[in-house]
């Protein structure tokens, strides 16, 4: 996490999204991918967000889902529970 780059996070992200749809057959599935780098100990990354955002806009068939580093509480800093969970299925929704 903390020494990803930005390129390589959207290099290995785009490498799921192609494993992906080449394991499907070769479907071009849909990716809708969330903007999310929250750490329990290291907080939030803006390279990891940099390369989601890089992901989506350079990777075909691929869209930006909810940003959800600010949306809580979480259990331990990480997990969501309780209104944290309702407000991230209505960023979702």
């Amino acid at each position: 996490f903390s020494g990803t780059s930005t390129q390589m996070y959207r290099e290995s992200l785009q490498f799921l999204i192609e494993r992906s749809r080449q394991n499907s057959g070769g479907k071009n599935i849909s990716w809708v991918i969330s903007r999310t780098s929250k750490d329990q100990y290291r907080g939030t990354s803006q390279r990891v967000i940099d390369g989601q955002n890089q992901a989506i806009q350079q990777t075909p068939n691929t869209f930006a889902g909810p940003e959800t580093d600010n949306i809580g509480p979480r259990t331990d800093n990480v997990h969501f529970y309780g209104q944290g969970l309702i407000d991230l299925a209505e960023e979702w929704n």
